[in-house]
């Protein structure tokens, strides 16, 4: 009987220490073209707070592939967590989840997934051309981007009534498409207006709502 405790006690010391194995799929895109990102430095660390403060564990870094992808197996610990990075390109103006984590230990696989969109730099200018008096009312909505789809979406950018005139600061955006909606009401009369904006890599944009 001792010697079966003894059995049982190392038999789950083992088993607590055991790593699990995972590979790991890291892929990097350009939301707005499909784009892949070939050759962008990839590192993937782990770190443990057992014992006195965190610490590294390991390190293993590399470059993704010509098809903008790097698989890799690395070995789990319950108590490690787990770093996955991909160093964004330059001039980018989104970055979704540079780092991640490792989820669902139980799966042998985990994809992850890194967008990066290149800047454009965008102007909003909008004005009553004809204006009948100060009940004229003009509300601007935004519907969303390509890129990052639920970011604001449905906000109010702009609610004025009157010979309203205003425009914006240039801003660096994400390329790809913004979408707006706007309406307008003169005369009692309300009319919903959308349009889209297509922005390409390094434009500069002046996006006008003449109503």
């Amino acid at each position: 009987m001792k010697y079966l405790s003894i059995l049982i006690v190392l038999t789950l010391l083992f088993s607590c220490g055991k790593k699990k194995e995972r590979v790991l799929h890291l892929k990097a895109i350009n939301p707005a073209t499909g784009q892949v990102y070939p050759g962008l430095p990839w590192r993937v660390t782990a770190t443990t707070t057992a014992g006195s403060g965190e610490k590294k564990v390991f390190d293993k870094e590399g470059n993704l592939d010509a098809n903008g992808e790097a698989t890799l197996t690395v070995k789990l610990k319950n108590s490690w967590t787990y770093n996955i990075r991909v160093v964004e390109p330059e001039n980018t103006c989104y970055n979704k989840q540079i780092t991640m984590h490792i989820t669902e230990p139980e799966k042998k696989e985990q994809n992850f997934l890194f967008e990066f969109a290149p800047c454009a730099k965008f102007k909003l200018k909008v004005k009553n051309t004809s204006c009948t008096g100060p009940n004229d009312h003009f509300k601007l909505i935004f519907l969303g981007k390509e890129v990052d789809p639920s970011y604001l979406y449905g906000a109010t950018v702009k609610e004025e009534y009157g010979c309203y005139e205003w425009e914006s600061n240039f801003s660096d955006v994400p390329m790809g498409e913004i979408y707006y909606k706007w309406e307008v009401t003169k005369n009692g009369i309300t009319n919903i207006f959308y349009d889209t904006v297509d922005l390409s890599e390094g434009e500069t944009r002046i996006f006008e709502i003449n109503y």
